[in-house]
């Protein structure tokens, strides 16, 4: 999930950290976060639809991201 929502995040040129805070603010510094972002920095970019994302984090219970990423795609299509 941490992956694909890595990828998602680098094929919008958007840094998972900033994105994970909109959802998560009270949390530290998510440290699997930093270490799956290091490890896919070295891979080439998978292209991840958004409703593939948005069905993965619902179904592993992350609301709070899958409505912070209906959020930007929501402005991004009005732009």
């Amino acid at each position: 999930m941490i992956h694909l929502f890595i990828e998602w995040c680098r094929n919008h040129q958007l840094d998972p950290h900033t994105v994970y805070h909109l959802a998560y603010p009270e949390q530290e510094k998510n440290s699997l976060l930093t270490e799956i972002l290091e490890e896919v920095d070295q891979q080439a970019p998978l292209n991840i639809p958004d409703h593939t994302l948005l069905e993965v984090l619902q179904y592993f219970g992350n609301d709070e991201l899958a409505f912070v990423i209906v959020d930007l795609i929501e402005k991004w299509s009005k732009q």
